[in-house]
């Protein structure tokens, strides 16, 4: 708003200089003798109004304060590897909220706040004149929270919106590591109230609000291929309805690997698949877990080695619904641990068939081994409809 505010001075102060100036004006281009001419006969105007009054869309609303205040990750090791102390950060909280109100002295606010659920938030005490709502920062160590509870903070934010687009306002927070998330929901609210179009370009116009390297030292994998995936759910369903998802019961059955990176000819390694979400035999508990770990160590257990590297198929058999996280590791010969080759975050109410291709645009993987993999690397998820007796 100050940005905008500042080009509409500039340019009122031009046109007047222009009334006044028309011996100095050969050289100014066309499209300033356009707007002159149009100013003249009253096309258009710019007559004052207070910032109460401004019809403004949530993608100004959101970045005019960021832009003032500035978006810094208040976590960041800049400070100590400590971080803010609470009085600290409680005074930080309460400047820029105060400064917030000060700048909107007639609008009312509701807070949405993204932390771990395992500890307790300062912001409802810290803010408790105004209504808060929780959410978790990831969903099975991926930063994207269940269609479910996205769905959730859509409908509570818009709804607040749409009460009194003039006065009302969110105020967004995230707790420590809470950044990626938080840039994901913006950009499906966004998506949602049809503010913004295109899913990437949403996404990444959020992050780049941020400090560059923000993003890579919250999250050891890049998170945008999974984030994308959803954005996509959303940008393309009727997310708007109640009773939108109808979530699948399906056995995933393998992964079918192509184009192996990082295998040795000499060294041989082993695949290890994590897989977490809803247990689908226990639909009452909505909380991710553990559904399948492949084991670490046993006689069983393949190695492959630079020559299979062109088609590996590893079973599975494991029954999944709803949002599933799953992750494939690399251990090495002789080595007591890991490294993630990709993770993928998926929900199968949007499975149009009983796979899920996937190229290495469209797996999360380490932020260091992005440009080392080959481009023909890419991963197949098959998938059996669920016998409805086991389910």
């Amino acid at each position: 708003m100050a940005k905008g505010l500042c080009a509409l001075l500039w340019l009122q102060k031009l046109m007047t200089e222009l009334s006044h100036s028309h011996d100095h004006i050969k050289h100014i281009e066309v499209d300033c003798h356009f707007i002159k001419q149009n100013l003249d006969s009253r096309v258009i105007q710019f007559p004052f109004m207070k910032s109460e009054d401004q019809l403004v869309d949530i993608l100004i609303k959101a970045y005019s304060t960021l832009d003032k205040l500035s978006m810094q990750d208040i976590y960041a090791p800049l400070k100590g590897m400590d971080g803010l102390k609470d009085e600290d950060h409680r005074n930080l909280i309460g400047g820029v909220v105060g400064e917030v109100q000060q700048h909107f002295p007639d609008a009312s606010f509701m807070v949405f706040n993204f932390g771990d659920q395992e500890s307790q938030s300062q912001i409802p005490e810290l803010l408790s004149d105004m209504p808060v709502m929780n959410y978790p920062i990831h969903h099975g160590d991926c930063p994207i929270l269940a269609m479910e509870i996205i769905h959730h903070f859509l409908r509570a934010a818009d709804g607040w919106l749409s009460l009194d687009e003039h006065k009302n306002m969110l105020l967004v927070h995230c707790e420590r590591g809470g950044w990626p998330v938080l840039a994901f929901m913006l950009a499906a609210l966004l998506l949602y109230r049809k503010e913004s179009n295109g899913e990437e370009e949403t996404l990444h116009l959020i992050y780049n609000k941020a400090p560059s390297d923000l993003l890579r030292l919250i999250s050891p994998l890049n998170p945008l291929p999974s984030q994308l995936r959803y954005l996509h759910y959303i940008a393309t369903s009727n997310v708007h309805s109640e009773g939108c998802l109808r979530y699948k019961s399906l056995t995933l059955d393998s992964v079918i690997l192509r184009f192996i990176p990082c295998l040795d000819a000499e060294v041989g390694c082993h695949l290890m698949f994590n897989i977490s979400g809803r247990d689908p035999h226990n639909l009452t508990d909505k909380t991710p877990t553990v559904l399948f770990s492949a084991p670490e160590r046993g006689k069983d257990i393949k190695q492959y080695k630079q020559a299979d590297h062109k088609l590996v198929k590893v079973d599975i058999h494991c029954p999944v619904q709803g949002d599933v996280v799953l992750e494939c590791m690399r251990v090495r010969a002789g080595l007591e641990h890991g490294e993630t080759l990709f993770r993928v975050m998926f929900n199968t109410a949007y499975l149009l068939e009983n796979n899920l291709m996937l190229g290495l645009d469209q797996m999360d993987v380490t932020w260091d081994r992005q440009n080392q993999y080959s481009r023909a690397f890419s991963a197949e998820i098959t998938f059996l409809e669920m016998n409805p007796a086991a389910s």
